[in-house]
């Protein structure tokens, strides 16, 4: 029976749970990239090769599986969040909540197991090719082409270790579907936000402290902490959003001297769905930190570094952005169902798509004032030039800012184009 619920679940919100389908694909393939640099360096003759193919597995797992980590416990607990109604049903109809917590982990699983068995299926075609253009910079330049060997132990372990973290991502989700009120039947379950539990309170003040001593200690000499300064950040960022972005977007539109329409209407949608900005705002800010990490390692400091500094960095920043976009994304119901609420009450399709761009601009802005001090906190243990970890940023922003406006517009002009009706009518 569980089986069943889970699978029929899972069919009826694809919609919802496609986003985080396409980031277990991405993060199971890069834990066979890593799986097969393992498997491949075994069988190579040459140590000094062999270990420039182990580093690479090394610093490729660690980057990622921060990024992976945050990137699908933002996604599932969204998807959860939009999902609420469903999961208080479940409980009327006589479910516990013990049962509902097993259940989101199950689905999570499930998805995970079937994102798996994609990746391992497209293995023989692009993992030859992605691993040798990743792990180029790390190895000898005359060294020749790579042939990928993937061995049955390093799979077992690059599997159970993608599950794990599919799991850990899932728990704290799986709690709040648990917690869901009776009340959200009929309630809007986007506005209505789950609070953060003690877990995620802990996690947001050890890694703020841990985040602190690293850059006290580079303040009084000791060499290396202020690069790490920013991992612990980028989870504190995460962890602390639900009290610090909604804080963020209320306080500093109201300084912005400009009366106008679409402004009041932005940075009150904005502020308004707290679980949508919540989600956008702190991953963009993730992704500028990350960009701020690629500066204070020095990757920008010289050309001939950039194809180390794409190697290393492209693929957490394209999860982190995708993974913003996708929030956006999922809720194109409301946002459709807004634009055509507004059009009814007096307003203009024109209206609607500017304060839509100026709602992509809120969010934006509430990531930069994020981003940027903790690049300025980090300025002083740069390595190369002290402005490099301000390098990376404009163009971090100006491509998250430009994909929040994509994503954010697509919905309204699509309400634009069919009849008002349609988008009021519930499914």
């Amino acid at each position: 029976m569980i089986a069943r619920l889970v699978l029929r679940d899972l069919v009826s919100g694809w919609h919802l749970w496609a986003a985080s389908g396409a980031v277990m694909v991405a993060a199971a393939l890069v834990a066979l990239v890593c799986a097969a640099d393992f498997s491949t360096a075994a069988s190579l003759a040459d140590p000094v090769d062999a270990s420039g193919l182990r580093n690479h597995a090394l610093v490729f797992a660690t980057m990622n599986g921060v990024v992976v980590l945050v990137a699908l416990t933002v996604l599932v607990s969204f998807t959860v969040q939009l999902r609420r109604r469903r999961y208080a049903l479940w409980q009327l109809s006589g479910v516990g909540p013990s049962v509902v917590l097993r259940l989101v982990v199950l689905q999570a699983l499930a998805l995970g197991g079937l994102s798996l068995a994609l990746a391992l299926a497209a293995s023989p075609w692009v993992l030859g090719g992605v691993m040798t253009a990743l792990a180029g910079p790390f190895r000898d330049q005359d060294a020749p082409a790579l042939v990928a060997v993937l061995g049955l132990r390093e799979v077992l372990v690059a599997s159970v270790t993608f599950l794990a973290v599919v799991t850990l991502s899932a728990l704290g989700a799986g709690r709040t579907a648990a917690r869901t009120p009776l009340l959200t039947v009929v309630r809007e379950p986007d506005s209505e936000g789950a609070r953060p539990g003690l877990p995620r309170l802990v996690t947001a003040w050890a890694t703020g402290a841990l985040a602190v001593a690293c850059l006290v200690l580079t303040a009084v000499g000791v060499q290396g902490p202020a690069m790490l300064f920013l991992v612990p950040g980028i989870a504190c960022v995460v962890a602390a959003s639900p009290w610090l972005v909604p804080w963020l977007v209320r306080s500093w539109p109201r300084l912005v001297p400009w009366r106008s329409d679409a402004w009041f209407l932005a940075r009150r949608s904005a502020a308004h769905h707290a679980t949508r900005s919540q989600a956008a705002v702190s991953l963009l800010a993730a992704t500028g930190m990350l960009g701020s990490l690629t500066g204070l390692a020095g990757v920008w400091d010289d050309p001939a570094y950039y194809l180390n500094g794409l190697v290393l960095f492209g693929a957490p920043v394209a999860i982190v952005l995708f993974t913003g976009a996708a929030t956006v994304v999922m809720t194109t119901r409301g946002r459709r169902r807004d634009t055509a609420l507004l059009v009814v009450g007096g307003g203009t399709g024109a209206l609607a798509v500017r304060a839509a761009v100026l709602e992509a601009v809120v969010v934006t802005v509430s990531a930069a004032l994020v981003a940027v001090p903790a690049a300025l906190a980090s300025v002083p243990g740069s390595i190369g030039q002290p402005t490099d970890p301000l390098r990376p940023l404009p163009v971090v922003l100006a491509l998250g800012a430009a994909v929040m406006i994509a994503v954010t517009v697509a919905p309204v002009l699509a309400a634009r184009r069919g009849p008002l009706v349609r988008e009021l009518v519930d499914d």
